[in-house]
This record gives C-alpha cells, structure tokens and sequence, in this order.
C-alpha cells in the first residue's frame, strides 16, 4: 500500500492543478469535484458532514455533486468517465472548512458513496520535508481536522476501504499561507486640550488574530513606560505624566509569534491659563447671596480657590477651596465693600489669580409670610402680588391665584355681570383675555362662564381656565392662606348697596371679613362700603400728588382706610403724613429688586407683578 501511495502523490506534484492555494479555495473545491466524479448507476446512500461515522446512511457533504439515485432512476455526474457497474464504493471529491484564515487548521472531508460500511485513513504530504504524516487511520468518519506545522505546501490523501475490501483514494494539494501583520499607522482622540491624555489607535492588515503591546518612551526621563501588554485591543488610552515630548509605540504579534511595530511622536503642551473677567448675578429674593464667575481660557483642567476680603474688618476670609466650578457664591455678612479673589491651578500647579472690588448694598429678603426684609434696615413691608402671580400664569384666573402662595395678600380686580354677580376682571370687556366679546355689564354671569380665557402668561401650560366668580377667588384665599386685597373696578354709577351688601356677606361667609383688604380708586365706592363696616381696612388708590389738603378731604373722615399710591409719587413727606395719622401706606406696581429704594420710606404694602 505505501508503494501505491508514494506512486498516486508523484502523480499529484507534477500536476500544478492538484495544489490549492488556501486564498482560493472554493473555486478549487468545485473544480476537483468534478474532475473526480465517476458516473454513478447504482442504488447508493450518500453522507457528508463532520459528524457523520454511521455506516447506514451516508449523505453528501456541503455542496457535494455527488447523486443519489434508486433501482427505477439512473443519474450521472459531470464527468466523462463511467464507473463501473460493479463499484460499489466512490470517493466524489473534498471539501473543506477554514478554521484560520492562513489555512494552517481547517477540517476536511471526503464525499463518498458506498453500499456498505467504508473505515477512512487520513494523512498528509508535508512537501518541504518529503515526508508523509498520518493524520487519521481507521476511522469510520469521512472528516478530519488537519492542523499544519508550518506554512508551505501540501498533500492531502484519503483512501476509503469498504468492509469487502473495495478501496478508492482521493488527494489534493492544500497551500498554508504565512502568518502576514501590516500596521499601516496611527490614529488618536485627544481627550485632554494639552494632549496629556488620549485614546490612541492603530490600523491594521493581519490574516491571524493578533495581539497588541502598548508603551510610551519618555524623552525626558529616557525611560520606556508599558501601557498594556498582549491585548487584544488596537486602541489603547494614554495618560501621559507631565509636559514634554514622548513616543507612543505599539508591538503586534501573531498567534505564531510574529512581530510588527509602529511608533509616532507625540508632545504634550505645556499648561496655560487666562482669567478674563469676573462676571456675577444677584441672586433674586434673597438678602445677600451674589454668583460670581470666572471666564477663562485654558488647555488643561483646573481647580479654584475662592476668596473675599473684608475692607471693614482688613481681613481675608475662604469661600471654597480646590473646587472644580468656576462658580461660586458669595453671601455677604453685612452691607460694605470687600474684595472677591479667585486663583485657578493646573494639575501641575502653574496659578493665575484674578480679584475684583465688591459694594454690597441693601438689598431685600421675602420670608415665608410675606414680609420683604432688608439687609440694613430694621423697617418691613407686605408683599402683595398682582393680580394673582401673574408673571407665572394668566392675570386674575384661579391658576394664577393658586400660584401666589407665599405673597402677604393677593390682589384682584371685581366687576358687575348684566345680573349683578361679581366676577374676576381688570377690564371691563372680555375681549383681551377670552375667546368671547363685549363688555361684563352687558353678559350674563351664566354667558361669561361660556368662554374661555385664551390670553395670558404661559397660557399654553392652563387649558380650561374660564372667568373666576368672587367666591372661587375667596375659596383659594383660604386654601393658601393669604389675605384678599380687592379692588371694586365699578364706578358709582351702577354699583349699589345690595351689591356692597353682597360683596361683604360673601367675606363673612369665607371667614375672611378681618383678613380683607379693599381697594379701589372711586372713593364713592369706599364710603359705601364703610357705611355697611366701619372696621374693614380700605385704602384709597391714587395717581397724583397728595397733600394734606388731599388727605383731609378724601379719606380724614374714613379711620380705617389708607393710601395705595404710585410708586414714582411717593415721598417721605406722603408717607410720614399717612402715619402720624395712623394710617397705612402702600405702593404700585413695582418691580421686587427695587424694593430697597422704598423701605426706609415705612411702606406698609409694596404691589408687585413679580414675586421673585
């Protein structure tokens, strides 16, 4: 048998045509398929597979041309040569089924037909020795697996023999290829500005899995740093230690131990930092509370260090150290001027300082009832909002009542329906804030909840909201525990004593008669309401300059009512007048940061469409 086989693999060599490159391997495959393909005329079983070693039942490999056929069929293959009729055993060709790109581990098998069990003998022909090598002998399976020793070329021999003795063999040529590694250079993603720390990456060609060895050489210090050694990735990220030059090299091996290397420059800039300028943000509703900033320009990251200097006091004091933000708060212990000083550091500690002059000035604090306090001064007043907060919702709507809580009282404007109902308006017309017309005295209150209010702040965010009656008014009054202040926007001329009389029950009823403050610039409708209550707070809205000559002709001879006036009008004159005569003084509508112009004034309500 030696003697045969030694004789078939001469046979082979000198056919160029029998040695397949590993690169080309399907097309060899379909090709040695046919040229070994006997025609075939009897019954026969085919096998194929990796698994298969049942002797019974036989079937085709993967892409076999190999037939099967019955006593009532005949078939015939591409080839021009006739088995015999009396074969019973044929070796139609091999396939194959690459473990490695290189070829160097790949399994083998053999398609066949047989009526009887066939036992397999695998081997191969390592062309550079000479040498044959057994790979698998006496096997019932028509798969191997052939792993090369090097690369170079091959012969692969199968024979089958069946259990009567009947043999047939089949070879081909196999080629492995050498391992090949390319690193064709380097790519990076910066992830600090001076470059001190970056995923680098390198491209690559390989027909083996490879693995990677990371380093850095620095320039500096002469010394090689491993990064990451034998991984499997071709990025790596760097975190290189200081300022300076370095070279960043990566070593590729392939599973055989083969090498590539690649190595780029790389530099890493030395830190820089530039403070700008100090910017800040008085905090709104607070007593003393500013933000400071620090634009900047850097490559690097930073640190802070936050300071202030007391002029009064002639002393340096922290805010916050070796923090990240170039942002801070500064909350002032008292009214004077100080210095605010910021110092920003590098990682490797290169500093620039910048400082700014601070004058901290009265400035103004809402508490939780109410009462707007300032920083100096030991004089207070009531915040009352406008119209409900009307700078977070719709003016005069539920919502915007809801919105309030927290002011001293909220204001609101009461008109007449065609059927004398009081509702919410400050216009006489629902033309600007409904998706209705025509003045309120000429609609019914059963007509005015038809519409819709459409108009407003932040309308968007109150679908539904409609025209409010005084007692939904009175009803979120007492659900956020505020007191009503209510201006009568209806002259004299059609307002009655039934309508004071109703507007007043309606107060008993709420529980809020002590608690109400009403408002209004027709004093006619003032002495009507004083005539049905004598202790119910009034006050007299006015736009013009009042005098004492004013004040004893309009409201001397109403002990509980007051002066609501504008606030460009009001002067300390005004306001001492008002309280030598025990009377309560309030201002409209003005913005909250300007509160502290008015405080030492005594001002007892200060009106205002912003709460915060």
């Amino acid at each position: 048998m030696t003697k045969k086989i030694i004789t078939l693999a001469l046979i082979v060599l000198s056919s160029a045509s029998l040695l397949v490159s590993a690169r080309d391997t399907s097309s060899f495959s379909e090709e040695k398929r046919t040229q070994n393909m006997p025609t075939v005329t009897t019954s026969s079983t085919e096998t194929s597979g990796p698994s298969s070693s049942q002797s019974t039942q036989k079937s085709t490999l993967p892409r076999q041309t190999s037939e099967k056929s019955d006593n009532n069929r005949r078939q015939t293959t591409t080839s021009t040569k006739a088995a015999s009729l009396s074969a019973t055993l044929n070796l139609n060709g091999m396939t194959w089924q690459k473990n490695t790109a290189t070829g160097s581990d790949v399994n083998i098998g053999v398609a066949y037909q047989s009526k009887s069990d066939v036992i397999f003998n695998w081997q191969y022909y390592d062309i550079s020795n000479k040498k044959w090598v057994t790979i698998n002998s006496n096997t019932a399976s028509n798969w191997i697996t052939f792993k090369a020793p090097h690369a170079g070329d091959y012969l692969i021999h199968v024979y089958g023999t069946t259990t009567e003795g009947e043999t047939k063999e089949y070879v081909i040529g196999w080629t492995v290829e050498p391992e090949t590694v390319n690193l064709k250079g380097m790519t990076w993603q910066i992830l600090e500005k001076n470059a001190s720390k970056a995923n680098v990456g390198v491209a690559y060609t390989s027909n083996s899995k490879l693995t990677f060895t990371w380093q850095y050489y620095d320039i500096t210090k002469k010394e090689w740093q491993i990064v990451a050694k034998d991984t499997t990735s071709n990025w790596m990220t760097f975190a290189l230690p200081h300022t300076g030059e370095y070279l960043i090299h990566v070593e590729s091996r392939t599973e055989s131990g083969k090498t590539a290397t690649y190595t780029i420059g790389w530099q890493v800039a030395a830190e820089t930092v530039n403070l700008k300028g100090m910017t800040w943000q008085i905090m709104a509703n607070d007593l003393t509370n500013s933000n400071f900033g620090m634009a900047y320009e850097t490559n690097t990251s930073l640190t802070y260090n936050w300071q202030y200097y007391d002029v009064s006091r002639k002393a340096w004091y922290t805010i916050i150290d070796q923090t990240p933000s170039n942002w801070v708060t500064f909350s002032a212990p008292h009214v004077g001027q100080y210095l605010i000083r910021v110092e920003a550091k590098t990682p490797n500690g290169l500093t620039k300082e910048y400082v700014m002059g601070w004058d901290e000035k009265s400035r103004h604090q809402v508490i939780s009832d109410g009462t707007i306090l300032g920083n100096d001064s030991q004089k207070t007043s009531k915040l009352i909002a406008h119209r409900g907060n009307s700078s977070s919702a719709p003016e005069n709507t539920t919502a915007a009542f809801a919105l309030a809580k927290g002011a001293y009282g909220v204001e609101t404007d009461i008109l007449l329906t065609k059927d004398h109902h009081w509702v919410i308006s400050h216009d006489s017309t629902v033309d600007r804030m409904t998706n209705g017309s025509g003045k309120i005295s000429d609609l019914t209150l059963a007509q005015i909840k038809n519409l819709r209010i459409d108009n407003g702040v932040n309308i968007q965010n109150f679908p539904g909201l409609k025209i409010a009656t005084l007692e939904e008014y009175l009803t979120i009054m007492n659900q956020i525990g505020t007191r009503p202040v209510i201006e009568i926007k209806e002259g004299p001329d059609r307002i009655t004593p039934s309508d004071i009389e109703n507007l007043l029950h309606a107060l008993s009823t709420y529980n809020l008669t002590d608690q109400a403050l009403i408002i209004s610039f027709y004093l006619d409708d003032l002495k009507l309401v004083y005539q049905q209550n004598q202790t119910l707070e009034m006050s007299l809205l006015y736009a013009g300059n009042f005098t004492k000559v004013q004040f004893d002709a309009l409201i001397k001879e109403m002990p509980n009512t007051g002066l609501d006036i504008n606030d460009a009008l009001i002067s300390p004159e005004v306001s001492n007048l008002l309280h030598e005569n025990g009377r309560k003084v309030g201002i409209w509508t003005t913005p909250l940061r300007l509160v502290n112009r008015y405080l030492n004034l005594g001002i007892d309500y200060f009106t205002t469409d912003h709460l915060k």
